[in-house]
């Protein structure tokens, strides 16, 4: 036992003097249950880190309009990381809107559609990668992440819903891929450090690229001007 104890210190303090992070135990699950569309085998984990993790096989169920997600009554911690893993081919309507301590989001290379408002008002998140698969971004999917900065859109989207990106202050560039066939209205109104933008065509889709109703750039922005 006073061996073990010995050694215990030992590596304690290598780690203080090489500035190694000590070994930290396994995160442990606080709650757990089902999550997934009728006929679809998804499942959601959330340990004591903050960590939420969907996984299974096909679409997520949607949420709002009464119908809330188990994560958000479940006793755990707040979420400040989201996983969506395994064979899940769709996130839900609301599925993470207003996680006020979400930080960091990684969608799977199976995920096809993103639903509306899924990740709305997440205030704190930075980063979001879209994988190559995802095809259509749903509306206000991250309206009002204010912090985000980093934007990456996969090469396969073919749909930005309206208001997709709305008041996400933190944006300076944005690239949006040769795929894109249709941006909605005011998919990046409020975006008021933006700088730069590359984009496919001008209006709400390639067929109707001179068809907008406000400025050339106003369907994108929601606005008549946009300096």
């Amino acid at each position: 036992m006073k061996k073990s104890i010995v050694t215990l210190f030992t590596i304690l303090v290598l780690c203080v003097l090489f500035g190694i992070a000590a070994p930290k135990a396994d995160a442990a699950t606080v709650a757990s249950g089902p999550c997934g569309d009728e006929c679809c085998n998804v499942t959601w984990t959330l340990d004591d880190t903050g960590c939420l993790i969907i996984t299974g096989s096909g679409r997520m169920e949607d949420f709002g309009d009464g119908n809330f997600p188990d994560w958000d009554f479940c006793g755990g911690p707040q979420i400040t990381k989201v996983i969506i893993t395994g064979s899940v081919t769709y996130i839900g309507n609301y599925a993470f809107s207003s996680k006020s301590e979400l930080t960091e989001v990684i969608i799977g290379n199976s995920v096809t559609s993103i639903g509306e408002c899924a990740f709305w008002w997440c205030t704190k998140l930075e980063t979001v990668r879209i994988p190559d698969r995802v095809e259509v971004i749903g509306d206000s999917a991250f309206s009002y992440c204010e912090s985000l900065n980093s934007l990456t859109l996969g090469n396969k989207v073919h749909t930005i819903g309206d208001s997709a990106f709305n008041r996400c202050f933190g944006l300076t560039s944005v690239t949006i891929p040769d795929s894109v066939t249709s941006i909605g209205g005011s998919a990046f109104a409020g975006c008021t450090s933006l700088k730069s933008m590359t984009i496919p065509f001008v209006g709400g889709s390639r067929k109707t690229a001179s068809n907008t109703y406000q400025s050339p750039f106003g369907y994108i922005f929601g606005t008549s001007s946009y300096t």
